[in-house]
């Protein structure tokens, strides 16, 4: 049986989403993944992107600097199987969308050399922004990763779940959709 990536990493998703995503993030907060971002809640303002180190960009991303743009906030690790296996959906989302404003940026907890040392061996390289050495994640008490939250071209919170959910690209395209 033949297995084309984007088929596997969706089987990959559908354990994740009926497990709950990898858990064992360094300090988890409770509430569990609905809640994940219960500090910004729909419609709000999300915290400022934060990270010590970052890749594939030469300035780092800002929430004012991203405003009039479609933001996915993707929250990661380089150990958790279905956030590894959906790197190539993300690298795909960026591509596709790009022209119409998407812009991606990752966020792990993890160090530059963990996450360059991954970039390495890789099958697929992240060509998105990633942010390392982030807490946004504990701030938002996310427990579960993957994690996705999209901002509006406007800076506020539309969505936030499992970026295999097919709902994942519908909001994106209603966000795309938006004019600036």
């Amino acid at each position: 049986m033949r297995f084309t990536r984007m088929s596997v990493w969706m089987a990959l998703s559908i354990l994740a989403l009926s497990v709950g995503g990898c858990d064992g993030l360094q300090n988890p907060q409770p509430g569990g993944k609905r809640a994940a971002a219960s500090a910004t809640a729909s419609g709000g303002e999300p915290l400022e992107l934060a990270a010590a180190d970052w890749l594939n960009t030469e300035i780092p991303p800002t929430r004012s600097s991203l405003r009039g743009q479609v933001v996915v906030v993707e929250f990661w690790a380089t150990w958790c199987g279905p956030c590894v296996a959906g790197i190539p959906h993300l690298n795909d989302m960026q591509t596709k969308y790009r022209d119409r404003g998407l812009r991606v940026v990752s966020l792990t907890n993890e160090p530059l050399a963990v996450v360059e040392a991954f970039q390495k061996t890789a099958r697929s390289r992240i060509e998105y922004t990633v942010g390392t050495g982030s807490d946004l994640s504990d701030k938002y008490g996310i427990d579960a990763i993957p994690h996705a939250m999209l901002i509006s071209r406007g800076g506020k919170l539309l969505w936030q779940g499992h970026p295999a959910e097919p709902e994942f690209e519908e909001q994106i395209e209603r966000a795309l959709e938006e004019k600036p």
